[in-house]
Protein backbone atom coordinates (compact mmCIF):
# COMPACT_ATOMS: atom_id res chain seq x y z
CA UNK A 1 0.00 0.00 0.00
CA UNK A 2 1.47 3.43 -1.02
CA UNK A 3 2.08 5.87 1.49
CA UNK A 4 0.54 9.52 0.95
CA UNK A 5 1.76 12.89 2.48
CA UNK A 6 0.20 16.03 1.72
CA UNK A 7 1.76 19.18 1.02
CA UNK A 8 0.45 21.54 3.54
CA UNK A 9 1.61 21.67 7.14
CA UNK A 10 0.20 19.35 9.49
CA UNK A 11 -3.19 20.65 11.43
CA UNK A 12 -3.85 20.74 15.38
CA UNK A 13 -6.60 18.37 16.44
CA UNK A 14 -7.49 19.67 20.07
CA UNK A 15 -8.57 17.02 22.57
CA UNK A 16 -11.85 17.64 22.35
CA UNK A 17 -15.44 16.40 21.36
CA UNK A 18 -16.10 16.41 17.85
CA UNK A 19 -19.61 18.37 18.46
CA UNK A 20 -17.56 21.49 20.76
CA UNK A 21 -14.87 21.78 18.22
CA UNK A 22 -17.56 21.89 15.27
CA UNK A 23 -19.98 24.46 17.20
CA UNK A 24 -17.39 26.21 19.25
CA UNK A 25 -17.55 29.88 17.47
CA UNK A 26 -21.31 29.50 15.98
CA UNK A 27 -22.92 32.05 18.46
CA UNK A 28 -20.44 34.87 16.76
CA UNK A 29 -21.62 33.90 13.72
CA UNK A 30 -25.70 34.70 14.26
CA UNK A 31 -28.14 34.19 11.66
CA UNK A 32 -25.08 34.04 8.61
CA UNK A 33 -25.68 30.39 6.73
CA UNK A 34 -24.11 27.43 7.83
CA UNK A 35 -25.66 25.28 5.56
CA UNK A 36 -27.68 25.83 2.08
CA UNK A 37 -29.42 22.84 0.16
CA UNK A 38 -28.56 23.46 -3.16
CA UNK A 39 -31.59 21.67 -4.69
CA UNK A 40 -34.76 22.89 -2.21
CA UNK A 41 -32.84 26.85 -1.17
CA UNK A 42 -33.12 25.67 2.22
CA UNK A 43 -31.03 27.33 4.52
CA UNK A 44 -29.77 26.70 8.01
CA UNK A 45 -27.74 29.35 10.05
CA UNK A 46 -25.23 29.26 12.77
CA UNK A 47 -27.72 29.81 15.10
CA UNK A 48 -30.09 27.00 14.10
CA UNK A 49 -26.88 24.40 13.99
CA UNK A 50 -26.65 23.70 17.48
CA UNK A 51 -30.07 22.37 18.41
CA UNK A 52 -30.39 20.92 14.72
CA UNK A 53 -27.02 18.63 15.83
CA UNK A 54 -28.21 17.84 19.45
CA UNK A 55 -31.57 16.85 17.26
CA UNK A 56 -30.04 14.28 15.18
CA UNK A 57 -27.66 13.17 18.24
CA UNK A 58 -31.14 12.34 19.64
CA UNK A 59 -32.42 10.49 17.38
CA UNK A 60 -29.18 8.17 17.47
Amino acid sequence: MATYRSPHPALHVPDMPLPDFVLARVAERGDRAAVIDGASGRTISYAQLPGLVDRAAAAL
